[in-house]
C-alpha cells in the first residue's frame, strides 16, 4: 500500500461476496473472479497488503463504489495457492478496521484510497468495571448454549471465547465463527467502540 496522506493509503480491493473478514482474524478462501485474482496478485507484487470489503449484493459481478459498504478490513495476504487456472485459495490475515474514501479504480481491479479507523480504546477501569464483566460472563453463558444448540462449533473456538477477556476482540472472533447475517456482521464491524461492538452480539 503506498501511503496518499496521513492514515489514508493506497489499496487494492477484495470485493467478498457473502464474507466479512474481522480484524485479527486468519482466513482461508477461494476465489475466482477475474478483478479480485487481479488484486490479490497486485498485493502480492507490492506489499502483500488488501483492503477487504463486503458487496452490499452478492450477485452484482463488477462491483462499483455504491455496490460496496464503507468499512472493511485492511489485511494481509499470507499465502497464496492457486487450484486451477482460473481459481486461487487465499490465507489472509485481518489487521485493522478501514474506511473506504474512494474507489478510483475498477478495470483490471478494484483500487481504492482507504483510511485507518482506530478502535476506540478502553480504559482500564472500565475494562475491568462490574459491567464490563458482567457483560463478558452473558456472553460467554449465551455462546456456551449457542454452542451446545449448533452442535458444529470447534472445541478451540469454545476455548477462546472461554478464555477472552477483551470485549472488542470477543465481537469480532464470535462474528468471525458463528452462523450471522451478513448484515449483521456489517454492523459488528463498523462500531469502533469495544463495548457496545460486543453487545451488538448478544
Amino acid at each position: 500500500m503506498e501511503a496518499v496522506e496521513s492514515a489514508t493509503w493506497n489499496a487494492p480491493v477484495l470485493a467478498m461476496r457473502g464474507l466479512t473478514v474481522f480484524p485479527h482474524m486468519n482466513l482461508t478462501f477461494d476465489m475466482e473472479r477475474k478483478i479480485s485474482v487481479a488484486a490479490l496478485e497486485r498485493a502480492m507484487e507490492t506489499d502483500q497488503n488488501i483492503f477487504l470489503v463486503t458487496q452490499r449484493e452478492i450477485g452484482v459481478e463488477v462491483p462499483g463504489e455504491k455496490d460496496l459498504y464503507e468499512i472493511g478490513t485492511l489485511a494481509h495476504v499470507t499465502q497464496v495457492l492457486r487450484l486451477s487456472p482460473t481459481a486461487v485459495r487465499v490465507m489472509i490475515e485481518g489487521r485493522g478496521r478501514a474506511r473506504l474514501r474512494r474507489l478510483w479504480q475498477t478495470d483490471p481491479f478494484l483500487q481504492a484510497h482507504v483510511e485507518e479507523l482506530p478502535e476506540t480504546s478502553m480504559s482500564e477501569a472500565f475494562r475491568n468495571s462490574p459491567r464490563t464483566e458482567a457483560l463478558l460472563r452473558q456472553t460467554m453463558a449465551l455462546f456456551a448454549e449457542y454452542a451446545e444448540l449448533s452442535g458444529n462449533v470447534p472445541d478451540e473456538v469454545t476455548s477462546t471465547v472461554m478464555d477472552c477477556k477483551d470485549p472488542g476482540y470477543l465481537a469480532d472472533f464470535i462474528a468471525q465463527n458463528i452462523a450471522m447475517r451478513h448484515d449483521d456482521k456489517q454492523s459488528i464491524l463498523e462500531e469502533l467502540a469495544p463495548f457496545p461492538r460486543l453487545r451488538h452480539c448478544l
